[in-house]
């Protein structure tokens, strides 16, 4: 069931390497457009100061404090960078998402570029809308399934086992965790909808699809459990390779930033394969529901009718 989904959305991304170039790509533009304040007030600040070198270690509590002391205000910096990131994610997550089902969907034969920019416009606002109101809903569902556990391991602080709040502690991220997918999930359905549909109301479509996903648990979730899966071995073979390459010298680190960007790079085809794999769900559910059938909401280029036949030349 949703195993033969996954496995033919591996296949898909393996057929459309260009597709996920222009997701890592996107990705890479608004990282560095997040991180770039960041790198040069730590570049001002430690560029030619001896507890720079400590970098090469990685960031230590004291890295933080001298930070903190230094003038610019790192504190006030931080705060908005990670705004300006969560901002950009959204935004970046909403182009991208109409952009990619654009071009998984469309039958249209005009140059893949135009079809994934076309997408990102025209559901750019209503993705948007989606996101904001899936951000708060994940923050909902992670409170309500991981709290109580939360809860408990704090109330065995002092006096319970420390294998018991090791346990609750894992257990209610676990939990927290599923919450997010699910809303995740049911993000990803209410947008596929919305391309097959051309649906004009997201925010309603969004709970609608929540519905959805909390009915049909397994069909939607392990969908998106074999894609963790195969994220985490991407991970696990990064740690490794990443682990070999001394970054000491200007060329280790260059070789570990061309190992990470390969890294994400997976990532994004892992992404389009994931919604490729959502694509094949959301038709059969669509079929059980009997949902909207997909509107022409893209032109296509149809061949032009056939000429008339000339008239038969007169007799004699």
């Amino acid at each position: 069931m949703f195993l033969a989904h996954a496995l033919r959305g591996f296949e898909r991304a393996a057929r459309a390497p260009r597709l996920a170039a222009v997701l890592w790509s996107l990705h890479l533009l608004f990282a560095v457009a997040a991180a770039l304040p960041l790198g040069l007030f730590l570049f001002g600040a430690l560029g030619h100061a001896p507890e720079g070198d400590r970098l090469l270690d990685g960031m230590t509590l004291d890295l933080f404090a001298i930070l903190g002391r230094a003038a610019g205000g790192f504190g006030a910096l931080l705060g908005a960078g990670l705004a300006t990131a969560l901002l950009l994610v959204l935004l970046g997550n909403a182009l991208a998402s109409g952009g990619v089902l654009e071009a998984l969907t469309s039958a249209d034969p005009r140059p893949f570029l135009h079809r994934f920019g076309r997408g990102a416009g025209r559901f750019f606002w209503r993705f948007l809308r989606m996101g904001l109101v899936a951000l708060p809903s994940a923050a909902v569902a992670a409170a309500l399934l991981g709290g109580p556990l939360f809860y408990w391991r704090r109330r065995l602080e002092e006096s319970g086992p420390e294998t018991t709040r090791i346990l609750l502690g894992l257990a209610g991220l676990a939990l927290a965790l599923l919450g997010i997918a699910t809303v995740t999930m049911a993000l990803d359905l209410a947008r596929i909808r919305a391309v097959r549909e051309d649906h004009r109301r997201p925010i309603r479509l969004f709970f609608r699809c929540l519905g959805t996903t909390l009915r049909h648990p397994v069909r939607l979730l392990g969908l998106w459990l074999v894609n963790t899966l195969a994220f985490s071995a991407l991970l696990a073979l990064y740690g490794l390779l990443a682990s070999l390459v001394p970054v000491t010298t200007g060329a280790g680190i260059a070789a570990l930033v061309v190992l990470q960007q390969l890294a994400m790079f997976g990532r994004a085809l892992l992404r389009v394969a994931l919604w490729a794999g959502e694509l094949g769900v959301a038709a059969d559910l669509a079929r059980r529901h009997r949902w909207g059938a997909p509107p022409p909401y893209a032109p296509r280029i149809q061949a032009p009718p056939p000429e008339p036949a000339p008239d038969p030349a007169p007799a004699g």
